[in-house]
């Protein structure tokens, strides 16, 4: 039997997951960019479905 203590396997983790529609909390990720997320994300405050404060929070990675 394998003991899953015997090799370190934590390259393989992603410490922010990247998900369509969502930002991680890493500024020189290349989610900061993605037009179509940031439209989305802007048409919430349009709407007013998000204040511009939790769109900002939003874009940084934080939870709401």
């Amino acid at each position: 039997m394998r003991n899953p203590f015997e090799e370190d396997d934590s390259q393989d983790i992603e410490l922010f997951p990247h998900t369509p529609g969502h930002f991680c909390p890493d500024m020189s990720c290349p989610d900061k960019e993605d037009q179509d997320a940031i439209g989305q994300v802007a048409s919430w405050v349009n709407d007013g479905l998000m204040s511009v404060e939790d769109a900002d929070n939003f874009y940084r990675g934080r939870t709401l």
